[in-house]
């Protein structure tokens, strides 16, 4: 499972000077467009790439795309060696099939199994330059809380280092197909987006007759206390399952938020990726929570982290979860 505390804090927080080598598949046309906030903090981000009107079509290549970040890029050819710096992008690799070509990974990246036999160098903020020199990527994917200084150093080394940054789920989704396309794998990512689609239609019609929906508090990191707010996939999620998001009228995706308020609020359900929630939050503050709805009438469940903290494919297995523990009856 993905570490939040690591993550969140430091990867979230995310986006040696070697001798560079010369490309032969791929070159850069322009540095860095804007500089990379550090004081996001949640792990799930990840963006679309957009092409260029000169753009090749679908598993064609030379292909010219910008990401994220305003860098232009143009692969020669289909990429062979790829490196991925987020479990997010790994996944999404993976489910593209792009399996066999990923040469290493991120330290935190651990699904699906196959992974357990990758080379890993390193976190996303703080990877191994030196091996990922020696390991001669075509492209290597980031998130785009990597720092400014790692992709200074990735450009001086000439390493394609293409970067995301989607917040919702219809950017998610979107990034899937981008990443199919520069893979060279489109028909995969339209396959793995219309069974994402499939299933998000699938649950929205199950909740769409809801009148009274539970108002749900989601934990994303215990101390301080934080959750998601608009503008966040996990709270498109909480809405598509059937739930109201008690963090909803915050103003940024991932706020810090006070007892006081989630108490004011009082939840009817409390969802935490967290064994240690109870004692460690609600325990030291029972006072607080004990006239909370959650609390209460036992609603309070723990969900992988994993399905529901990563931008990629398995989001909505995390959507089914969510589902599950707010209309038990409609989803058993």
């Amino acid at each position: 499972m993905q570490n939040f505390a690591l993550l969140s804090l430091s990867s979230l927080i995310g986006k040696t000077n070697c001798h560079p080598y010369p490309r032969s598949s791929s070159s850069r046309h322009s540095p860095p467009a804007a500089p990379i906030i550090l004081a996001v903090m949640l792990l799930f981000v990840g963006a679309a790439v957009t092409f260029t009107a000169g753009g090749a079509a679908a598993e064609s290549y030379p292909i010219t795309f910008q990401d994220d970040l305003g860098q232009v890029f143009t692969l020669k050819a289909k990429p062979q060696r790829i490196i991925s710096l987020a479990p997010s992008l790994t996944e999404i690799l993976f489910a593209l099939g792009l399996g066999e070509q990923v040469v290493a990974i991120d330290s935190y990246s651990n699904y699906p199994p196959a992974t357990a036999d990758i080379e890993k160098v390193g976190s996303g903020l703080q990877p191994s330059i030196e091996r990922l020199v020696a390991l001669q990527p075509d492209i290597v994917f980031l998130w785009d809380l990597a720092t400014e200084d790692l992709q200074r150093q990735l450009q001086r080394v000439n390493i394609v280092a293409v970067t995301f940054a989607p917040q919702t789920i219809t950017q998610v989704m979107d990034c899937i197909r981008r990443i199919g396309e520069i893979t060279g794998t489109t028909a995969a990512a339209a396959e793995v987006v219309a069974g994402m689609q499939k299933t998000i239609d699938q649950v929205a019609a199950l909740t769409a007759g809801i009148k009274v929906k539970p108002k749900v508090f989601f934990e994303i990191w215990p101390d301080p206390l934080m959750s998601a707010g608009p503008g966040s996939f996990v709270h498109e999620l909480i809405g598509l399952a059937g739930g109201e998001n008690v963090a909803g009228d915050t103003k940024t995706a991932w706020p810090v938020i006070s007892v006081e308020h989630v108490v004011l609020k009082n939840p009817d359900v409390i969802l935490t990726p967290f064994d240690q929630t109870m004692t460690v939050v609600y325990g030291k503050n029972k006072a607080w929570f004990a006239g909370v709805n959650a609390v209460k009438n036992g609603r309070i469940h723990q969900v992988d982290q994993d399905l529901i903290s990563r931008a990629g494919p398995r989001m909505t297995e995390g959507l089914l979860l969510i589902a599950k523990s707010l209309h038990p009856e409609l989803f058993p």
